[in-house]
């Protein structure tokens, strides 16, 4: 609430190693989902694979409970 008061949308981001899974947020407030395809702060990574299939299951979640939140 606080950040949507100041005029921007709310998101969470999901580390590449780190489960994917929305059930301990409040849905409703989200605008955006960003799921890292690397691990932040070290550059030249090559695309972590494992991430293409928590893509898939965001984007089944995300249909699921029909609400207009954005995958990154």
């Amino acid at each position: 609430q606080l950040i949507r008061s100041h005029g921007c949308q709310a998101g969470l981001a999901f580390n590449p190693l780190e489960e994917f899974d929305l059930t301990p947020y409040d849905t409703s407030k989200l605008d955006l989902v960003l799921l890292m395809t690397v691990e932040p702060g070290r550059g030249g990574q090559q695309l972590i694979p494992n991430v293409l299939t928590k893509l898939a299951k965001a984007r089944e979640i995300i249909a699921d409970i029909k609400l207009p939140i954005r995958i990154a």
